[in-house]
C-alpha cells in the first residue's frame, strides 16, 4: 500500500494493522491510540478525521480480511483515544464502517466488528443510541449467526446496549417497537431469544411503560411461545407473565381492544402452553376491562367452548376456560335487554361472521384496518385517545367446531366514565353486546363433537334468555332449527338440556308481551285468539305459552314422521321431559290438536298409540291421568274431548281413553263399532297391550269396580267385547280369568247405566253421540286411506313386473 495513500497514519501503524498476527495488530492499535490522543490535546481534529477516513476506506473496505480486521481494531482504538468528551463529533464516521462489517462474509471480521462497536459504545454510552435502530438490526442478525464466536461477540455487545438504554431516560421506545414488529415473526431460535430478552429487559426498566406497546408485538410473542426449544419457551412464558403483571398494575393505559381478538385466536391453539397462557390473559382482560370486553364475546366464546370438554392432561386449560366463561357471563346485565338498536344494526349489516387473524398469509403483520371506534377500550375509566387497533384485520381462522369462521366485531365506541366504576346506570355509555354473532357462534357449537361443549352452549342460551329475554326471543326463530337437531343427540343429558331451552323459549313471558303488543289490534276483532295455538273443542287456551310452543311441536312431529328410529328410541323420553318442563296438559292438548288435522293418517295413528302408552305409564303424567279419571270440572272435560278427537285415529287408544275417564257406556259403544273396523294384527297387538294395562296398577280402580257389575254393566260389556276380539292368547286367558272373578249377574243389557265417579257430571257441551260419529268418520277415513295405499302398491308392483 503506498504511503501517500495512508498519510494520516504512520507506516508502522499501517503495517501493524494489516498484519495477520493479532499481537502486531494490537501493538499498532496502541500506537494509533497514542497518536490520536496527541491530536486531541492540540485540537487537531482534522487530522483525526483524516485518520478515521483512512481506516474506513483503506482498511474496512479492503478486499483483504486482515486489513478489514485491522481497520476495525483501529476504529475502536481511535474511539478510546477520543474519550467521551470528544467522540461525539466523530461518532458517525466511527460507527457506520463497523455496522457495514456486520454483513461481512468472513466470520472473524464479523466478530471483530462486534468487538469494535462494543469499545466504541463503551466510550460513547448514550450518544451511540442515535444509531440504535441500525445496531439493533445488526445485532438481531448476528444473534442468529452460524458462527458461535460471532454470536458470543454479539451477546457481549447486546448486554452493553441494554446497560446504556437503562441509563438513558430518553430512549425512543416507539422506534424500537417498529423494529421489534418487523423482526418478531422470525423462525430462528437465536433471534427469537434475542428479541424476547429485549422485551423482558425493556419491561423491567422503570421509565419505560412497555404495557402501552404490548398490542404491537403480542401476537408474535405468542408465536414464539410455541417454539419447540424448551429454553425459548421458558423465556417467553416468563416474559408474558411479567407483561401480564404490568398490565394488571397499569390497566388504565392498556389498549385491550387491540389485543382481545389476537389473544382469542391464540387461545384456540393446539399447543397446551399457548392455550393456557392465552386463556389466563383473557381472564385478566375481563377482570380489568370488564364490560368493555363485551364486543368480543363471540370471539371469546369460540375459544372457550371447546375447552369445556377437556379432561386429564388438559384439565388445567378447562379450569382456565371455566374462569373466563364465568366472567364473560357476568358482563351481561338485565339492563342490556333494553338495547334494541344494536341488533337492528347488526341485522341490517347482514355480513358474514368472520374472526380476524392478526397475521397475513406469510406470518407477517398486516396493515392496520380502519377502526370503527374513535377511542380505545381500557378499564373502567378512559385515560385518553389512542391509535386504532393494529393487527385488527387478517385472514380468517376456522374454529374446531365448524369450517365456517366465527363471529368477530370491531370494538364500538367507549364513552367516558368519570367515576371509574361500572353500574347499570352507565350502560348507555358502554359498548353494547352484539347478540347476533354471539348466537351464531352458539348455534354452530351445538354441533360440536364433544358433549360438554354442546351442553355449555345450551347453558349459554339459557343465560342469555335469563338476562336478555326480549332480545333472545326476537331471535328465537334462528335458534329452534339447531335446538330441534339437538334432540337427535346420542346423549340424554344434551337432549334434556335442549328441551329445557326450548321450554324456556316457549314459555317466555317476554315473548307473550311482544306477541300481545303485535297482535293487540287483531285480538280486538271477533274470532281472533292468541296463545300456543287454536284450542280444541272444549279445551282451555294455553295462555302461558307463546307461538313457538306450537311451532316446536309441529316440527317435532315432522321429525318423528321422517325418522321413525328417533320416535322409537327417544320419542317417549322427549315427550315426557316436555311434560315436566312445560306441563303435561299443554303438551298433550297441543299435540292432539295438531294430530287431529294431520293428513298422514297412518302416522297420526302411530303417534296416538305412542302418546297413549306414555299417558298410561309415565310417572310424569300422573296429574293428567287424575284429571282424566275424575272429570270433575269443565276444564277436565275439555281435556277429554280435545284428546278424544285426536285419539280417534287409533280405535284401541280411544277405548283406553274412555276406560281411564270412566266413560264406560261410550267405551262399550266404541267396541261395538269395531265390527266395522278392519281388525289387523296391529290392532290385536294393541288390544293385547290394553289388557296388560287393565292388569296394571293404573287400572286398579277399574278392577275394583267389577265388584259391582250391576252398577258398571257397560264396563263389563266393554271388557267382554275386547275378549271377543282377542284370539286365543296369553292376553285372552288373562282377561278371561279376570272376568271369571266378576260376580254373576243375570243380565248385561244396554239399558243398564253405569255409575259415574262421585262429583263427575257430563256437561251439556259434551255430546257422546257426536263423539261417536266423529270416531266412525275417522275410522272410515283410515279405511279409505289404507285401501288407497294398497291399490297404489299393487299398481307399483305390476309396473315393476312389466319393466
Amino acid at each position: 500500500m503506498a504511503e501517500k495513500d495512508s498519510s494520516p497514519l504512520s507506516a508502522s501503524i499501517v503495517r501493524g494493522l494489516t498484519d495477520k498476527l493479532v499481537e502486531r495488530r494490537k501493538a499498532a492499535a496502541l500506537e494509533l491510540e497514542r497518536m490520536v490522543k496527541e491530536h486531541v490535546q492540540v485540537n487537531e481534529y482534522s487530522r483525526i478525521k483524516q485518520a478515521i477516513s483512512a481506516l474506513e476506506h483503506d482498511f474496512t473496505l479492503s478486499s483483504s480480511p486482515n486489513s478489514r480486521k485491522g481497520g476495525l481494531v483501529g476504529l475502536a482504538a481511535t474511539a478510546i483515544a477520543l474519550g467521551r468528551a470528544s467522540i461525539g463529533m466523530h461518532l458517525p464516521e466511527l460507527v457506520q464502517p463497523v455496522l457495514t462489517c456486520f454483513e461481512d462474509q468472513d466470520a472473524r471480521v464479523r466478530y471483530y466488528a462486534c468487538e469494535s462497536l462494543y469499545n466504541i459504545s463503551k466510550v460513547a454510552r448514550g450518544a451511540v443510541l442515535v444509531f440504535f435502530n441500525n445496531m439493533f438490526e445488526g445485532l438481531c442478525k448476528l444473534s442468529a449467526d452460524a458462527d458461535a464466536n460471532v454470536r458470543y461477540g454479539a451477546e457481549l455487545l447486546d448486554r452493553l446496549m441494554k446497560d446504556i438504554v437503562s441509563e438513558n431516560p430518553h430512549f425512543d421506545i416507539d422506534d424500537f417497537i417498529l423494529l421489534l414488529r418487523n423482526r418478531i415473526y422470525t423462525q430462528d431460535g437465536f433471534a427469537r431469544q434475542f428479541l424476547v430478552s429485549w422485551i423482558a429487559f425493556l419491561d423491567s426498566v422503570p421509565d419505560i411503560h412497555m404495557q402501552e406497546h404490548v398490542p404491537e408485538f403480542i401476537d408474535g410473542l405468542f408465536c414464539i411461545l410455541g417454539d419447540q426449544r424448551k429454553e425459548i419457551r421458558r423465556m417467553t412464558e416468563e416474559t408474558l407473565g411479567e407483561l401480564l403483571k404490568e398490565i394488571e398494575h397499569h390497566g388504565s393505559t392498556v389498549r385491550f381492544d387491540a389485543m382481545a381478538n389476537i389473544i382469542a385466536v391464540h387461545s384456540q391453539s393446539e399447543d397446551k402452553v399457548i392455550q393456557f397462557t392465552a386463556l389466563t390473559w383473557l381472564r385478566v382482560f375481563l377482570d380489568l376491562a370488564q364490560r368493555s370486553m363485551m364486543v368480543f364475546t363471540s370471539n371469546i366464546l369460540v375459544s372457550i367452548l371447546p375447552c369445556m370438554a377437556y379432561e386429564a392432561e388438559r384439565s388445567h386449560i378447562r379450569d382456565a376456560a371455566i374462569a373466563v366463561n364465568d366472567r364473560l357471563k357476568k358482563l351481561i346485565w338485565r339492563e342490556d335487554d333494553e338495547d334494541q338498536t344494536t341488533d337492528e344494526i347488526d341485522q341490517r349489516r347482514d355480513s358474514p361472521l368472520t374472526i380476524h387473524h392478526p397475521r397475513g398469509a406469510e406470518g407477517r403483520p398486516l396493515q392496520p384496518a380502519a377502526s370503527s371506534s374513535p377511542g380505545k377500550l381500557t378499564t373502567a375509566s378512559k385515560t385518553g385517545s389512542s391509535a386504532p387497533s393494529k393487527n385488527a384485520a387478517g385472514q380468517t381462522l376456522k374454529s374446531q367446531a365448524e369450517s365456517k369462521p366465527a363471529a368477530g366485531l370491531e370494538p364500538g365506541p367507549k364513552e367516558e366514565n368519570q367515576s371509574g366504576s361500572q353500574s347499570p346506570g352507565d350502560i348507555c355509555e358502554l359498548p353494547k353486546l352484539h347478540l347476533l354473532p354471539v348466537l351464531g357462534v352458539l348455534i354452530r357449537h351445538t354441533k360440536f363433537t364433544l358433549q360438554e361443549t354442546r351442553m355449555e352452549t345450551l347453558r349459554w342460551l339459557q343465560w342469555l334468555h335469563q338476562q336478555l329475554p326480549k332480545r333472545v326471543y326476537k331471535k328465537a326463530g334462528k335458534l329452534f332449527p339447531a335446538l330441534l337437531e339437538m334432540l337427535t343427540d346420542q346423549s340424554d343429558k344434551v337432549v334434556r338440556l335442549a328441551l329445557q331451552v326450548i321450554s324456556i323459549l316457549s314459555t317466555s313471558k317476554a315473548g307473550l308481551e311482544l306477541e300481545s303488543a303485535e297482535n293487540e289490534p287483531e285480538q280486538k276483532q271477533p274470532g281472533k285468539s292468541s296463545g300456543a295455538g287454536t284450542p280444541g273443542k272444549g279445551a282451555t287456551p294455553r295462555a302461558h305459552l307463546n307461538k313457538y310452543f306450537r311451532l316446536f311441536l309441529v316440527e317435532l312431529l315432522k321429525m318423528f314422521d321422517k325418522d321413525r328410529t328417533l320416535l322409537d328410541q327417544k320419542g317417549s323420553f322427549i315427550i315426557r321431559q316436555m311434560c315436566v318442563y312445560v306441563d303435561a296438559r299443554s303438551v298433550y292438548c297441543t299435540l292432539a290438536e295438531i294430530l287431529d288435522s294431520r293428513d298422514n293418517l297412518s302416522f297420526a295413528s302411530l303417534m296416538v298409540q305412542v302418546l297413549n302408552m306414555i299417558l298410561f305409564t309415565a310417572t310424569e303424567l300422573y296429574e293428567l291421568r287424575m284429571q282424566l279419571k275424575d272429570l270433575r270440572t269443565q276444564e277436565s272435560w275439555g281435556l277429554f274431548t280435545t284428546l278424544y278427537h285426536s285419539w280417534c285415529h287409533n280405535p284401541v287408544a280411544t277405548v283406553a281413553l274412555c276406560l281411564l275417564s270412566q266413560n264406560y257406556e261410550h267405551a262399550s259403544d266404541l267396541v261395538d263399532k269395531f265390527s266395522n273396523v278392519e281388525i289387523t294384527a296391529g290392532i290385536l297387538k294393541e288390544v293385547d297391550k290394553l289388557v296388560q294395562l287393565v292388569e296394571s296398577p293404573i287400572f286398579a280402580f277399574l278392577r275394583l269396580q267389577l265388584l259391582d257389575p250391576q252398577g258398571h254393566a257397560a264396563l263389563v260389556r266393554t271388557l267382554y267385547g275386547l275378549l271377543m276380539l282377542l284370539p286365543q292368547s296369553g292376553a285372552f286367558s288373562s282377561l278371561k280369568d279376570r272376568l271369571s272373578c266378576v260376580p254373576v249377574i243375570t243380565t248385561v243389557q244396554r239399558d243398564s247405566k253405569c255409575k259415574r265417579a262421585q262429583g263427575s257430571v257430563v256437561p251439556s257441551t259434551v255430546s257422546f253421540d257426536e263423539l261417536l260419529d266423529h270416531f266412525v268418520s275417522m275410522q272410515q277415513k283410515h279405511s279409505q286411506a289404507k285401501r288407497k295405499t294398497t291399490a297404489q302398491n299393487v299398481r307399483t308392483n305390476a309396473f315393476a313386473g312389466i319393466r
